[in-house]
């Protein structure tokens, strides 16, 4: 099976790397086991329409490579994932599925990145994406009357 960076390519597996294998144990820790979904993809976004959520995310550190892969409720989460960054003393960054794959996860390419966060905030990385997400009261939401009146 070919490797990359410790990590087996076509599953998950804890790194060879003991400072990586660490920080699986802190995202476990905050509640982000890889893998896990939300279920129904319509389902959750219908009962949180407003919640900024990335399904099957990616989460990657510039450092580390991937560490994460599972569903991200940003609205939700936004505590844990500063939390998290804080923990690991990295900056985090999220991607859709299809941005940081097993056979590109050795190569990632930032500029793709959706989100970075850090221990103090969160902000929208790719610039194509500014206008879709937005705080409100304190909390990410994605914007679709924005959405709705420039799409037109």
């Amino acid at each position: 099976m070919a490797k990359k960076g410790g990590h087996k390519i076509s599953n998950w597996s804890l790194p060879e790397d003991k400072e990586t294998n660490k920080f699986y144990k802190l995202l476990e820790e905050e509640g982000f086991y890889s893998g896990r979904h939300y279920g129904s993809k319509s389902g959750y976004s219908m009962r949180l329409p407003k919640n900024v959520i990335i399904f099957n995310a990616n989460m990657c550190t510039k450092e580390h490579g991937k560490i994460f892969h599972g569903d991200i409720d940003i609205t939700k989460e936004e505590k844990q994932l500063k939390k998290l960054a804080k923990r690991m003393g990295v900056d985090l960054y999220l991607f859709y599925e299809m941005d940081a794959r097993w056979e590109t996860s050795h190569n990632i390419d930032f500029e793709k990145a959706l989100f970075k966060i850090t221990p103090k905030i969160i902000t929208v990385a790719r610039e194509s994406y500014k206008d879709y997400y937005v705080r409100s009261f304190g909390k990410w939401i994605y914007c679709k009357e924005f959405v709705k009146h420039h799409s037109k």
